[in-house]
């Protein structure tokens, strides 16, 4: 079940599997066979793409809240940008 999870919460994040793998130090095929539930995913593999997923949503409401508050489009787009980068970065 946890390699559905994984794979959903990878797409949700807009992130092919080759970038998956760059930002988790592993190998494409690794990401491959994790989604495929033929390996395990390992806890802080799991514990960071939630991390990471909480980091995505959070900057999507700040993103609303801005416009919503009568912020410009493009300085709202900066900061979500930004505040994605740092998420997947792990910042």
């Amino acid at each position: 079940m946890m390699h559905r999870i994984f794979a959903k919460g990878r797409r949700q994040l807009g992130l092919s599997q080759e970038l998956a793998a760059d930002l988790f130090g592993v190998s494409q095929s690794t990401i491959s066979r994790w989604e495929n539930g033929t390996l395990e995913i390992p806890e802080d593999t799991v514990n960071r793409l939630g991390e990471m997923l909480r980091g995505h949503a959070s900057a999507q409401a700040d993103f609303v809240d801005a416009l919503a508050n009568g912020v410009e489009m493009q300085d709202a787009l900066g900061t979500l940008i930004n505040s994605l980068h740092s998420t997947i970065a792990g910042k």
